[in-house]
């Protein structure tokens, strides 16, 4: 059975550790909106171009165009009848939604399609984020407890995965003020889905906070 997965869920909790698990523990393939802008812009098509301009540029990505990266995406998944394809980050808003509705006729070879909605109290996704650090070298995203904060201590640290030393900085986006409106955002824009979804397909909720490896459990058994 081919089957196409919506992953919800605010900032912080846990979407890429979950989807990065399936990948390599379940095959499962993963689409992020990220790695659909720059799968298109490596590709060098004429879409591709246009994308990378938009992006050089500083602007955003979109509905439209970013839809059409999704379905080039799609047009070049592996042929495989057990295909499981994690979408994370697309759609946002109940408007995308009805697009991706859109889009998913021209791709009646999805068997399944269902919803993964990861959830948390907003206060305990800001707490997550005062120790979320990421490397200035290669992005990498580490959690550090008060004392690796210590300034001293992040700058003699080793990034674990490109190993340059002193790297590990905070975004300002993941300051406490930042992540408060982010989380309004995904409120306000985001969280409508579920409602939009609910009586259409079938959707998992869980708590995001729960532990990497449970909630990995709980969402395998639902996809299985």
């Amino acid at each position: 059975m081919r089957k196409l997965v919506l992953f919800l869920g605010p900032p912080g909790v846990g979407k890429g550790t979950q989807c990065s698990f399936m990948k390599s523990r379940l095959g499962f393939v993963h689409i992020s909106t990220g790695s659909i802008i720059r799968n298109e812009i490596a590709s060098h098509s004429s879409l591709g171009l246009r994308v990378k301009a938009l992006v050089e540029a500083g602007g955003l990505v979109d509905d439209k165009t970013m839809f059409e990266c999704l379905k080039a995406s799609f047009n070049v998944l592996p042929e495989d009848s057990n295909l499981t394809v994690l979408l994370d980050g697309l759609p946002r808003t109940v408007s995308q939604a009805q697009t991706l509705d859109s889009l998913l006729a021209d791709f009646p070879w999805f068997d399944k399609f269902c919803v993964v909605s990861l959830e948390a109290n907003p206060e305990d996704l800001v707490g997550r984020f005062a120790g979320r650090y990421t490397c200035s070298h290669c992005s990498h995203v580490s959690s550090l407890n008060s004392s690796e904060r210590e300034s001293h201590v992040l700058s003699a640290m080793t990034c674990p995965s490109c190993k340059a030393t002193g790297s590990m900085v905070r975004r300002k986006d993941d300051e406490p003020t930042s992540v408060r409106n982010r989380l309004a955002i995904y409120e306000k824009e985001t969280s409508p889905l579920l409602h939009f979804y609910a009586n259409k397909i079938d959707v998992l909720r869980v708590d995001g906070l729960l532990g990497p490896e449970i909630v990995y459990i709980k969402v395998a058994s639902f996809l299985a």
